[in-house]
């Protein structure tokens, strides 16, 4: 029967089904013919859906596209090759910028573990040692002073007794 039909030609999916449909209404399974007809009419319309689908997703990737070209235009890139390599070049700089800044922020205290041992020890030598120096030197200001205060007593002349006066204690009532 389809050689028939088609003669010399190859027959569609849509030819043979079509085809089906008329061997069953000829036999008179009409319930399965109609089932079939419904069931043809059901994955055509799957088929046209998916094609919607596939044309919104060309549509929104076209769309896509295009907004990246416009950026790419907008701050001078030639092509997405050359876009690439200035964010490559920009990740780089981003990387080294966090590194320096890592690398400060170790010499400001946050420095591994491992040689937070030996600089403790050292500031402390240092501190100490500062402390040490503060100390003699505050000790030879002092002894210094005190030469001084003795010096000037040796040569200054003794205070006479009757020098210092006494207030009289109705003075000291009256306040």
């Amino acid at each position: 029967m389809l050689a028939h039909r088609f003669a010399g030609a190859t027959p569609t999916i849509e030819n043979i089904q079509d085809v089906a449909e008329q061997v069953l209404i000829a036999a008179d399974y009409l319930a399965t013919a109609r089932a079939y007809i419904v069931y043809r009419e059901q994955h055509k319309r799957l088929r046209e859906d998916r094609r919607t689908v596939v044309d919104v997703a060309t549509l929104e990737l076209r769309e896509a596209e295009a907004e990246t070209t416009a950026r790419l235009e907008s701050i001078a890139v030639e092509d997405l090759a050359s876009g690439e390599d200035l964010l490559a070049r920009e990740d780089a700089h981003v990387q080294s910028i966090e590194r320096l800044s890592a690398e400060l922020t170790g010499l400001v205290g946050k420095e591994p573990t491992e040689i937070l041992g030996p600089n403790r020890d050292a500031a402390a030598l240092e501190v100490e040692q500062k402390v040490d120096h503060a100390l003699e030197k505050c000790f030879m200001v002092k002894s210094r002073n005190v030469a001084r205060a003795t010096a000037r007593a040796k040569i200054a002349k003794p205070v006479k007794a009757s020098v210092i006066v006494e207030v009289p204690r109705r003075a000291a009532r009256a306040s």
